[in-house]
């Protein structure tokens, strides 16, 4: 039998895989690969994309751009720097990438969702993988919330082997990210151009808001330090547990929704919901809603949310079981990820048998309703590993893809990253 030589798609490893097997699981990390491509799920036509004006300017850059172009081919490009060519960003439509390009989309990490290109539609920032050759480092991105189309990325952040020590941030007009190597970079939200970067000499264990015109960066040598958005300035200020104000690339972490059950918040105390064992509680401060997620109890473990008074007393206002279709038809257990946004309530769930996958559920948070349960592409690849959502869209993240899908509907729009 004649075995094929690949790299995990995790942690880079040469792996020996059966090209007649479907998955194979990497001996180093763990992570289960597919070995084939799963077929490309059916996609919701994007709507037209919209055009604006070039500036006065534009032409003469475009005509310098491609004048330019055979001098820059082979120039190494400076770490950080909002770059474009084959294997990094470039001008795309539709999933994000241009033919000549392998993108992934880093699943498990959480969608930022922000304004970035002024047409009023929230967009997505998040990170990103490209391989060629034997190479593959991460980046981030920015992605237009209504085609899918790249706006920009910076240069690579980290070797994907060690990207799991970095972090990203959207505050203001501006995108944080540190990387393994304990510095931090500053960039323009609307153009991804780099603004600033700052040496702070140890890896960020998290980010989280600050005063105004700052964040606050805890390190992993247990410093609390302010940085200014404008400079990079870096000033202690005293330790605290509080965090949040903030969209980072953590599940769970964005400016209105704050999570009871957090390690860092163990001693906030959970509504007590009969017939349930609550595990975690999500609160959208915006709305003052409050949901608890857990599993049925006693009897089967069906995942289940609860509406409740996040004030003293903590009421329960309606109990309901996660999935719409039939509740032991799916694996049992507390979902582990979740949101809340615009008074609806996002969960994933997995359904078993010979169809198997995961679909997302949608409840109204004031009633306990369902709104519309949808199943996600190619979600037999691997766990959900974050949802987060805009006004319009709801951005479910997962293995090497990031699907959008509509939040009024649950209709699946576009998927951005492939395998």
């Amino acid at each position: 039998m004649d075995l094929v030589s690949v790299k995990c798609p995790e942690c880079q490893a040469s792996l020996k895989v059966d090209p007649d097997r479907d998955e194979v699981t990497c001996s180093y990390c763990g992570a289960t690969s597919r070995v084939r491509e799963p077929a490309s799920p059916a996609v919701a036509p994007a709507p037209p994309v919209r055009t604006r004006a070039k500036a006065p300017g534009a032409l003469i850059a475009i005509i310098l751009t491609l004048a330019l172009l055979p001098v820059a081919i082979g120039v190494i490009v400076p770490l950080g720097l909002c770059v474009a060519g084959r294997g990094v960003p470039g001008v795309t439509v539709g999933t994000g990438q241009t033919p000549s390009e392998h993108m992934q989309w880093v699943g498990h990490r959480q969608p930022m969702v922000a304004h970035v290109n002024g047409d009023g539609v929230a967009d997505v920032v998040g990170w990103v993988r490209f391989l060629e050759g034997s190479a593959s480092f991460d980046h981030v991105a920015a992605f237009d919330g209504v085609t899918g189309a790249r706006l920009w990325t910076t240069g690579p952040i980290a070797d994907t082997s060690q990207s799991y020590e970095a972090k990203a941030a959207v505050a203001g007009d501006r995108l944080i990210v540190s990387d393994p190597t304990g510095m931090l970079r500053s960039f323009v939200l609307a153009s991804g151009q780099p603004a600033w970067t700052a040496v702070i000499g140890e890896r960020v264990e998290r980010m989280c808001g600050g005063a105004p015109g700052t964040i606050r960066v805890d390190t992993r040598d247990k410093r609390f330090l302010a940085i200014a958005l404008a400079t990079g300035q870096a000033s202690p200020v005293p330790a605290s547990d509080d965090c949040g104000g903030l969209w980072t690339d953590v599940p769970g972490d964005t400016p209105t929704t704050t999570i009871d059950g957090r390690p860092f918040h163990e001693g906030e105390p959970l509504p007590e919901v009969p017939g349930m064992r609550v595990t975690r509680a999500l609160r959208d401060a915006a709305s003052g809603l409050a949901v608890a997620f857990g599993e049925r109890s006693p009897g089967t473990r069906v995942p289940m949310a609860a509406g409740y008074e996040p004030r003293a007393g903590r009421r329960v206002l309606w109990v309901a079981a996660i999935p719409s279709t039939n509740p032991l038809a799916v694996e049992e257990g507390a979902p582990e990820i979740a949101a809340i946004f615009a008074g609806r309530v996002l969960a994933p769930y997995s359904v078993t048998g010979a169809k198997g996958g995961a679909r997302l559920a949608c409840l109204d948070a004031a009633t306990g309703r369902s709104l519309w349960d949808t199943p996600i592409p190619a979600s037999d690849t691997g766990d959900v590993g974050a949802i987060a959502a805009s006004d319009r869209e709801a951005f479910v993240s997962h293995w090497t893809y990031l699907d959008v899908f509509e939040l009024s509907t649950g209709a699946l729009r576009l998927t951005i990253g492939r395998w």
